[in-house]
Formats: structure tokens, C-alpha cells, sequence
């Protein structure tokens, strides 16, 4: 393959995308399992690169590459997605800050930066004194 070429291109873009959706996705993952998102992030480089190397060889591979590259956007609002759920969830007094959702998000470092860091007063809003739900919640039925 000549050096340059648009199979080139396409295979540095498709690792680009490759590369940014496995960060998002491991970030997602950081507030659960915070030893296995370093390790997806630091060592996804070179999977990405060996499964370009196989996609050279099988088309079929490269193409399915090419469908995941393209579904990158998608991931990205499925995580926004999340992200308004578990801070709706919080707001209303159904999830904790520190459960499983908020911390896959990014919701709980929002609430420890803007509503719990007495250092970071500026950010917090003046008028809020204390955060009061009147959420119910009701025992399972047995």
C-alpha cells in the first residue's frame, strides 16, 4: 500500500475515533472498576493498531471497524443520556450521590466540585442553603 494513501487516511482516522470512543467508554467505566480504566486507557493504542494490522489483511474486519468508528457520536450521548438520569435521580433524592450511576457518569465529581467542596464557594449557588426532597419512597411489595 502506498505511503499516503487513502486506505492510510482512513485506517489513522478510523484509529483516531477508535482511540476516542475506548477513552470515553473507560472514563465512563473509572468510577467502578478505576485499575481496569487506566489499563483500557493506556493499553488501547496498541489494540486498536493490532486490530487495524488484522483489518489490512480481512476486509471484513476493517469494515467492521469502520461500522464502530462510525457509532463513536452514539456513545457519546448515550453517555450524556446517563448523565441526566443519574443527576435527575440525585436531584430527586432516588439514587445517592455515590452510587453506582452518579460515579460511572461523572455526576458525583460534579456534586463534590459545585455543592460539597467548601473551597470551591464562587461555583455554589447562594440562594440554596440545603437541598430538601420530598421524594417517598415505598417498601417493596411483598
Amino acid at each position: 500500500m502506498p505511503r499516503g494513501s487513502a486506505a492510510e487516511k482512513t485506517a489513522a482516522d478510523i484509529a483516531d475515533t477508535l482511540e476516542d470512543k475506548f477513552t470515553v467508554f473507560f472514563a465512563m467505566m473509572s468510577g467502578i472498576a478505576p485499575v481496569t480504566s487506566v489499563y483500557g486507557v493506556e493499553n488501547s493504542p496498541k489494540a486498536i493498531k493490532a486490530l487495524l494490522d488484522i483489518g489490512k489483511r480481512r476486509p471484513a474486519v476493517m469494515k467492521a471497524l469502520t461500522k464502530i468508528a462510525d457509532g463513536a457520536d452514539s456513545m457519546q450521548l448515550g453517555m450524556f443520556a446517563a448523565g441526566i438520569v443519574a443527576s435527575l435521580g440525585v436531584d430527586f433524592g432516588r439514587l445517592q450521590g455515590d452510587e453506582l450511576l452518579p460515579r460511572a457518569v461523572g455526576v458525583t465529581e460534579i456534586l463534590e466540585k459545585h455543592f460539597k467542596n467548601p473551597d470551591y464557594e464562587e461555583s455554589a449557588n447562594p440562594n440554596v442553603t440545603e437541598q430538601t426532597t420530598h421524594a417517598k419512597r415505598f417498601a417493596p411489595v411483598a
